[in-house]
């Protein structure tokens, strides 16, 4: 992962929960609050690679979990 986007994560509290590849697609999952992550998003934005799709949902005590998925091509 690049070092802008670890940075990135410190900056607005934002973790990553885990890194899962298969075949040829990849998910990351990612955890913090919700304004958090989308500053994370916006901010890491150029360093990612193109998303092929995304999930959000609940996670415990007021925290987001963000699963985004993306081509192993792409990486």
């Amino acid at each position: 992962m690049p070092a802008t986007v670890v940075s990135s994560m410190k900056r607005h509290s934002v973790r990553l929960v885990f890194y899962r590849q298969t075949g040829k697609s990849a998910q990351m999952q990612f955890e913090g609050n919700y304004d958090g992550l989308v500053r994370f998003l916006s901010a890491a934005r150029p360093d990612l690679p193109r998303l092929d799709g995304f999930l959000m949902e609940r996670g415990a005590k007021n925290l987001v979990k963000l699963t985004v998925s993306f081509a192993v091509a792409a990486v």
